[in-house]
This record gives C-alpha cells, sequence and structure tokens, in this order.
C-alpha cells in the first residue's frame, strides 16, 4: 500500500500524502480530489519502499509542524525533502494519441468489403441471414477461430464468395490485438504492479 505524494497547483502549492493499495484506485483517487478543488493537481510520487500505513503516519508525525489541514502540508524544505525520496508517476503521461481509439479497426477485410459492395454489416446479414452482432465483432477484430465465433466467420466467408478469407479474418484479429495492447500499456493488465507502471512512465 505505497505511499503517494500529490501537489495543487503550482510547483509552490500544498502538497498531498496519502496512500493507494493500487494504480487503479490511486488514479480514481486522483479524479476524485481534482473534482474537489478549484487547483490542477497531479501526481508527484509514490514511496514503493513504505508498504503500510504505519509508513504513512509517520510522514504526517514527522510533517505535522507544516501541516496545513488534514493530509495537505506546506511545500517546505522539509516536505520536499520528502518527496524528494519518492518514484515519480505520472498518470497523464501520453495520453494523446496513446488514449485515441481513431483507427482501431481501419483495414478490416469485412468492412473494406462491405464499403465496396454498398453494404453495412445490418443489411448484408439480413440479406443472407447471419448474425449481424455476430458479423460486427467480425469486422472489428474478433478471433474468428474462437468456438463461438467460428461458424459466424464461416458463414460470412461462404456469403462473400471467398472474397474475404479465414487467413485475413485471422491476421486483422492480430492487427487489433496489437493496436489495444498499444493502448493499454502493461500496467492495465496487472494493475498492482507498480514497478511496472513505473517502468513504463520512465521509458
Amino acid at each position: 500500500m505505497p505511499v503517494y505524494f500529490m501537489q495543487a497547483g503550482d510547483d509552490t502549492g500544498p502538497i498531498k500524502v496519502g496512500h493507494a493499495k493500487t494504480p487503479t484506485i490511486l488514479k480514481g483517487r486522483l479524479a476524485t480530489i481534482r473534482t474537489g478543488n478549484h487547483l490542477p493537481v497531479r501526481l508527484i510520487g509514490v514511496r514503493l519502499d513504505l508498504p503500510d500505513m504505519k509508513a504513512e503516519a509517520g510522514i504526517k508525525r514527522r510533517l505535522a509542524a507544516h501541516c496545513i489541514r488534514s493530509e495537505w502540508f506546506m511545500p517546505t524544505p522539509e516536505v520536499m525533502a520528502e518527496v524528494s525520496k519518492a518514484t515519480p508517476v505520472d498518470f497523464d503521461a501520453g495520453k494523446g494519441p496513446r488514449r485515441s481509439w481513431k483507427g482501431r479497426y481501419d483495414g478490416s477485410p469485412i468492412k473494406e468489403f462491405l464499403k465496396s459492395n454498398r453494404h453495412t454489416c445490418r443489411t448484408f446479414a439480413r440479406l443472407f441471414k447471419l448474425d449481424a452482432p455476430r458479423l460486427l465483432q467480425l469486422s472489428q477484430g474478433r478471433n474468428p477461430q474462437t468456438e463461438w465465433m467460428l461458424p459466424h466467420a464461416e458463414q460470412f466467408i461462404d456469403a462473400s464468395g471467398g472474397a474475404v478469407t479465414m487467413g485475413d479474418l485471422v491476421a486483422f484479429a492480430r492487427i487489433v490485438q496489437e493496436r489495444e495492447a498499444a493502448w493499454r500499456g502493461p500496467y492495465r493488465h496487472s494493475p498492482s504492479h507498480w514497478t511496472t507502471i513505473i517502468a513504463e512512465r520512465a521509458a
């Protein structure tokens, strides 16, 4: 349960000391604090060597003379000395294109086939008596070789007259998986791994 430090406003703003069990919990706490604060709030670091609430309480006792209220402290040299021991973590890093889903389904063989034949998933499914929701999932890169998708993939391939092959669908599914992995980053699959998120943000 690492100790974290947040700061409101600029570098002269007050410092908040708290603790959080996982990055996911800390991100939610940061969002809540931002909502209720008229100043911009940012996470400036975590102490991985202080794993429990007792360590947090110890810091607060040492910095009691600099406390403004509750968990907020003035950015005095003594307080900043504690902050300097923290490992920098920036949850806001890489938001731009990293968080954009634009182009996620570019190159879908099903979408390109339907567009060239002036169809949508719904109209094509209705015409050939296919399952429209499953066809949409296939067009978005759902793995066509899973047990529940394979019959629908084969039905579409037959309906397309072989214009789209199983190899096309499998290759596109892998592309989508790579795009999603690049967007999410490894820490989203293992939220308790602080070292992973820190290494990623430092890269």
